[in-house]
């Protein structure tokens, strides 16, 4: 939808968020309403999202941040989108959903190897992660780009930060950033 232009359309009607791109404007207005269900979730059972809440969260989340990864990924959409050019935020949100969301599986399907830098992750995810990612990205940047931000983005997302600072670097925002931050510096200085 981005790709197509759908949320620069949607976002002409919110004229009122002048100061943001088009394409940014759908996102904030979705992580406005994240945070009003965030909220009432924590007080209320609301009929569907607490279904989605109880079979989709992590059990150490629900209480404490109902929908963390659903708003974290909006989050780190969002600062793609307003911060960098459209073909490099694109690329960074394919990496996300892409590489992210699979380095998860196979790290705890096939991943035997600790990531020298984490207690938690495990290296054959975070690569694997890192080249499915790049395969996404490549759509929109050239591969070589695609597969140094995505792998690099992967391997700096397994990095532990210490307790209170990884509770704050939530990968959804910290693999998009990272990646577009990189493609920017490839696309123009390289």
């Amino acid at each position: 939808m981005l790709h197509i232009g759908i949320f620069d359309n949607i976002g002409q009607y919110f004229n009122y968020l002048f100061f943001l791109p088009p394409a940014a404007r759908p996102f904030l207005i979705v992580l406005l309403m994240g945070i009003v269900l965030i909220v009432l979730s924590l007080k209320f059972e609301i009929p569907l999202i607490h279904w989605f809440l109880i079979h989709f969260e992590r059990k150490e989340d629900y209480e404490v941040f109902p929908g963390k990864g659903a708003f974290f990924s909006v989050l780190g959409m969002f600062i793609v989108i307003t911060l960098f050019s459209s073909q490099i935020a694109k690329a960074s949100i394919m990496v996300l959903a892409l590489g992210d969301s699979i380095s998860y599986f196979v790290g705890i399907k096939f991943g035997k190897i600790n990531h020298p830098l984490s207690k938690e992750k495990l290296i054959e995810g975070n690569i694997t992660g890192g080249v499915v990612g790049a395969i996404g990205a490549a759509i929109f940047v050239p591969f070589p780009y695609a597969l140094i931000s995505s792998l690099s983005a992967m391997i700096l997302e397994g990095v532990y930060l210490g307790p209170k600072l990884s509770k704050v670097a939530d990968d959804n925002v910290t693999v998009p950033f990272i990646t577009a931050i990189i493609l920017y510096f490839l696309i123009t200085y390289i």
